[in-house]
């Protein structure tokens, strides 16, 4: 009656072993003198915790490392500016217009932004091309920031913020 597994003495509504949260699988391993698959449970357990360690949370640590890479690196010179992409193993260069000069450049893991006397720049690592936006007559460059793989930039007249990983500018008028 019940004296099967952990328990000596009888229970009308429910087994000891259930009430001690043995299974009954177990509760007739023990009743045969096998703890063979309880132990194996144990183990299985601990096997499934290391494997979701070793490919849940570590492939995101590597990718949050890999994000903090420097992939792109910016080359001016006289007539153009050259984007070396590591990333993709690629140059892509831009020739500047006639009387065209740099004024302002930042380089950032995955984002590069320059503002000549005429344009503002954008080139992204994971969509490598140059993304121009002309500056309006009389619109003066505030601030020009870049970080990771986004840009952004302020002028007099203008919000504007650029995505390298899609290699898009968005700009928004400011309120005068």
């Amino acid at each position: 009656m019940g004296g099967a597994g952990l328990c000596n003495y009888p229970r009308p509504d429910r087994s000891c072993n259930e009430m001690a949260g043995v299974s009954p699988f177990a509760a007739s391993q023990q009743e045969s003198g096998s703890m063979m698959p309880q132990y194996f449970d144990k183990v299985s357990h601990c096997v499934l915790r290391v494997l979701v360690v070793l490919f849940v949370l570590l492939p995101l640590a590597a990718a949050a490392e890999k994000a903090q890479e420097k992939v792109v690196y910016l080359i001016v010179e006289e007539s153009r500016l050259i984007a070396s992409n590591t990333l993709l193993s690629r140059f892509d260069e831009l020739k500047l217009d006639a009387k065209e000069k740099v004024v302002q450049q930042r380089e950032a893991e995955a984002v590069i932004v320059v503002v000549t006397n005429q344009r503002i720049l954008g080139y992204g690592a994971h969509a490598p091309a140059w993304q121009p936006v002309r500056i309006r007559a009389g619109e003066q460059i505030v601030s020009v920031e870049a970080k990771d793989a986004s840009a952004s930039v302020l002028t007099s007249d203008r919000y504007l913020n650029f995505n390298g990983r899609r290699g898009t500018w968005a700009v928004k008028k400011k309120r005068l």
